[in-house]
């Protein structure tokens, strides 16, 4: 994963020959990812996990047979152009119908999202509206067309049938050993095409298991990072997810990435935040009560080429990355052959 000179980057926003970045993940570290870099360069991808299955999604994934919407949904709109009227559609992509009704906790953005899948005939064709709509110059891509659900394997064997149920699981003695994809998908072809073009891609923050490595599942994705020129990059993790990676210090965030996608290949840069404060019990955030992902630097510096540790937290709640900080700290790794 040595690639050469560092990326001109720090003074290449809004240029035509300013790098592209490809962010691949879900929930809400990709987004947080993303609105950081829009102000550093404007040739952004972001390759979507879309294996979710609880409330609004999983409905319309029940009704329609279709891949999962919100993290897609998360994207377009923490995307949306700044400089264009599109302030109350983007306020309505997040809005939920409220009451136990048919509607109720439906999201209107993944509504709009299916409708506008059914009326123009695929997912991308969907998505591609719904961006000129609220103006995102971003690429936003699923990493698959097709629908498919998560499978999560216990360390005793016992399997956990969609994604919910291993999200929602909460703190239990027994671990969670990996996932698997039912049934197996192919990749969409675009996403292939943005990774193998990328000069750096981006894999976090975000859930381990349900957010990151779901794509590395994908056929072809794998294939695709490995095969690609472009900078590798993890960027940790905040706190620990109850239920999925218990345990785990930040080597082992690394060696479960590195094993699915089948590479002993060391990262170009990991990015951490050494002094990350665990989610406080009664905060709104779903690792609330978690310690703080411990950064065991020695066996981190085995496999990454460059460990850089920097203030990527939010000031105001520091269990959560803070996009402008993480961006920055991005930037600056990329820009430095060596971020000792």
């Amino acid at each position: 994963m040595d690639h050469g000179s560092s990326l001109n980057i720090v003074n290449a926003s809004r240029v035509n020959n300013a790098p592209h970045i490809v962010v691949i993940g879900g929930g809400t570290g990709c987004p947080a990812v993303l609105k950081g870099l829009q102000e550093y360069t404007p040739n952004l991808t972001a390759v979507v996990t879309v294996m979710d299955s609880g409330g609004s999604t999983g409905r319309l994934r029940q009704e329609f047979g279709i891949p999962a919407m919100g993290d897609l949904r998360r994207c377009l709109t923490i995307m949306s152009n700044p400089e264009r009227e599109v302030g109350p559609l983007r306020d309505l992509m997040e809005y939920r119908f409220q009451g136990n009704t048919d509607l109720g906790n439906h999201s209107l953005g993944n509504l709009l999202l299916a409708a506008l899948t059914d009326k123009f005939g695929s997912l991308e064709a969907g998505i591609g509206i719904a961006a000129q709509l609220l103006g995102v110059n971003a690429s936003i891509l699923p990493v698959t067309l097709a629908s498919t659900h998560l499978v999560g394997i216990l360390d005793d064997g016992s399997l956990l049938e969609g994604e919910a149920s291993i999200d929602q699981r909460g703190s239990n003695p027994v671990g969670l050993r990996g996932i698997m994809l039912q049934p197996a998908v192919t990749a969409n072809p675009r996403a292939i095409q943005a990774i193998r073009s990328a000069d750096a891609v981006v894999l976090g923050p975000g859930d381990l298991f349900t957010s990151v490595l779901p794509n590395l599942l994908v056929n072809g994705i794998a294939e695709a990072i490995a095969e690609s020129q472009a900078k590798k990059v993890f960027i940790g993790n905040l706190v620990i997810k109850p239920g999925e990676t218990e345990g785990y210090r930040l080597s082992d965030f690394l060696l479960k990435i590195l094993e699915y996608l089948r590479s002993k290949d060391p990262f170009d840069i990991v990015l951490a935040d050494a002094e990350a404060l665990p989610a406080p019990i009664g905060s709104n955030h779903p690792c609330a009560g978690s310690p703080a992902v411990e950064v065991d630097r020695t066996i981190c510096l085995e496999l990454t080429r460059c460990l850089a540790l920097r203030p990527l937290a939010d000031k105001n709640s520091p269990w959560v990355h803070d996009p402008g900080r993480t961006a920055a700290a991005l930037v600056e790794a990329l820009g430095k052959q060596c971020c000792e």
